[in-house]
């Protein structure tokens, strides 16, 4: 869930952007973030993307192959969190 909302935000933006922001914007922890980034990276080989990290700037998305992110971010689910329990899928 957080996935699609991750990668969107950083495709939308195309600059860094820190653990903080996402923290701030998903209402979720800083460690919940990392967390969910090392997750995004670890499987995202053959998904048309990769996602830099540098110390001090965060986060930024590189597309690789347009068509097979487009139909990767199409394959995740696109309901939004509305409460507190949703997170817990």
């Amino acid at each position: 869930m957080r996935e699609s909302l991750i990668l969107k935000e950083l495709k939308d933006s195309g600059n860094y952007l820190s653990l903080e922001y996402f923290s701030k914007k998903l209402e979720v922890s800083t460690r919940t973030i990392r967390n969910d980034m090392k997750m995004i990276a670890s499987g995202n080989k053959g998904k048309g993307f990769n996602i830099d990290y540098k110390s001090k700037l965060g986060y930024i998305l590189e597309i690789e192959d347009d068509n097979i992110f487009e139909q990767y971010m199409r394959s995740l689910s696109p309901t939004p969190i509305e409460n507190p329990e949703q997170r817990l899928d």
